[in-house]
């Protein structure tokens, strides 16, 4: 599922079925992103390499 959109903005999509029962109907939020801090994107970027090695 691809959508183009902004933050908190509200979307109703509709799901089908292939059998007899009714079409299921959710709604999706976009949630506004969080920005992560320097600090902690170098550390993720050190303990992937490390955590692929040892697997």
């Amino acid at each position: 599922l691809n959508i183009n959109a902004t933050a908190n903005e509200i979307f109703y999509c509709t799901f089908l079925r292939s059998g007899p029962e009714e079409n299921n109907t959710a709604e999706l939020v976009i949630p506004e992103r969080l920005p992560v801090p320097a600090s902690e994107r170098t550390h993720f970027m050190i303990l992937g390499p490390f955590l692929l090695l040892l697997g």
